[in-house]
């Protein structure tokens, strides 16, 4: 979520300690993110078993969240799997918000 602005995803990923975030103001590349993929693989090989990677709705029309995740799960064979979940999705599904998740 966030649309052209990447403040949200910049925030949540300080505040979840995110490997990577993309997002509209910061453009990437295929290296960029062949560069986080190695990061996370050689962490993963560690004792830390956990990685999270945020990407901005709008960071790039190319390098879409499937494709990202895809590219992830693709190169971590062997070492860890990806899962994607899109925010704005499970946001839409309920009710109003309350601490104790009932509508």
């Amino acid at each position: 979520m966030g649309g052209f602005c990447g403040y949200l995803a910049t925030m949540a990923g300080l505040a979840a300690g995110a490997d990577a975030a993309y997002i509209y103001e910061e453009p990437f590349n295929i290296r960029d993110l062949q560069v986080n993929v190695e990061h996370l693989t050689e962490k993963m090989k560690t004792t830390v078993q956990r990685g999270l990677v945020l990407r901005n709705e709008r960071c790039n029309d190319n390098y879409t969240t499937d494709f990202i995740c895809s590219l992830y799960s693709e190169e971590g064979k062997g070492v860890f799997d990806c899962r994607q979940n899109v925010l704005g999705h499970m946001q839409q599904v309920g009710g109003p918000p309350t601490a104790l998740g009932k509508g």
